[in-house]
């Protein structure tokens, strides 16, 4: 009925022309975004947290690094509190955690001498806002930190190393 009646009055098949293109460019965003996304794929989980890994933001900045984007979340918010209230923190940190999603690392992986850097981090809570952040402005200065050895199957350097370094 709309389409018949828009061949008579210019106003409505221009209106139509507008919707329809609008169609067209908000599924063509979404197929370039969806070909940007990242690529989660599980590395370790435990009864409180699961930690992935973006094997679309798989990179090599130098001879025996790899670069990788990761992601911990919690399975349920209730154990998260749980945990948190265990530890010895300040009040202050439990406020600012409290709801808490997720937090995306950019790290790097020396694999050789079992070590990681952090690139970048970021927070965020349930809303989709941003907890807290650190961002190194000279990554090739970052300080490395070592990876225990571990036996525990959920742990999710120990599983990096795993996945990246053969």
């Amino acid at each position: 009925m709309f389409v018949r009646n828009a061949s008579r009055d210019p106003a409505r098949a221009k209106l139509l022309a507008t919707v329809l293109l609008l169609i067209f460019y908000l599924f063509t965003i979404r197929w370039i975004v969806e070909a940007k996304a990242a690529d989660w794929k599980i590395c370790a989980s435990d009864h409180i947290f699961v930690t992935y890994y973006d094997s679309a933001s798989i990179s090599y900045p130098s001879e025996g690094v790899v670069r990788v984007q990761t992601k911990n979340a919690y399975l349920d918010a209730n154990k998260y509190k749980d945990f948190h209230n265990k530890r010895k923190l300040p009040p202050e940190y439990h406020r600012l955690y409290e709801k808490w999603a997720y937090t995306l690392s950019l790290i790097d992986l020396r694999c050789k001498s079992r070590e990681f850097r952090a690139i970048s981090t970021i927070s965020v809570d349930v809303d989709g806002k941003t907890i807290d952040s650190y961002s190194t402005k000279e990554p090739s200065k970052a300080a490395w930190n070592y990876i225990e050895p571990s036996k525990d199957p959920n742990d999710p350097f120990e599983n990096l190393l795993k996945i990246f370094c053969p």
